[in-house]
């Protein structure tokens, strides 16, 4: 039996694990443009009524088996565990091994850096993975500075590939435990000197 994937916690998130009951605030969060276009065209859209609860029936199944981790972020100080986005390890993919969205309300706080940190440490701490294949459309430019931050180092570049939104270019990236332990040293440096300026 695969053991449960544990939460995880952040300065400001808990990451606890995906359930059948997160369908509602899925279906409430997830289905705009702004969110979509730049995800696989795996995705359907327009999003139907019962999308969500399509998805987890799908998901849930994977997560018990191991094949996927998934897990609902949440914001720590709120009153409830409400869910206010997504992030998952797919270790099997060939392509991608992780994936996130987070709703229009919660953009712009830096909760998806510190959720995709806790979730990389836990792929490389945890499941020993030997690296994370990453990729995103061209355009997407916040995600792509998530990865550059990381440490990832981009190894390829697609013309041409579909998404919801349209067609972009695709970059491919990679990130290893030894770059990503280096970004985690040069993060620790760097908050422990605040004073410091960057230009």
């Amino acid at each position: 039996m695969t053991p449960a994937i544990a939460s995880l916690e952040t300065p400001r998130l808990t990451l606890r694990p995906l359930r059948f009951e997160d369908a509602t605030r899925i279906q409430e969060l997830f289905p705009h443009p702004e969110i979509v276009k730049y995800l696989d065209v795996v995705v359907p859209w327009p999003y139907p009524a019962d999308g969500a609860a399509q998805f987890l029936a799908r998901v849930l199944p994977e997560v018990d088996t191991g094949v996927r981790y998934s897990w609902a972020i949440t914001e720590t100080a709120a009153a409830d565990d409400a869910l206010i986005g997504l992030i998952e390890l797919t270790p099997n993919n060939p392509n991608d091994h992780r994936g996130f969205w987070l709703g229009l309300p919660y953009h712009g706080r830096g909760y998806m850096s510190e959720a995709a940190t806790a979730v990389t440490d836990y792929a490389f701490d945890i499941l020993q993975m030997p690296e994370l294949l990453l990729s995103n459309a061209e355009p997407n430019i916040a995600s792509h500075r998530l990865k550059e931050k990381a440490g990832a180092t981009i190894v390829s570049i697609i013309d041409d590939v579909a998404f919801v939104g349209g067609h972009f270019r695709k970059v491919s990236w990679r990130l290893t435990p030894a770059a990503w332990a280096s970004h985690r040293c040069s993060a620790s440096r760097h908050s422990l000197n605040p004073s410091r300026s960057d230009h």
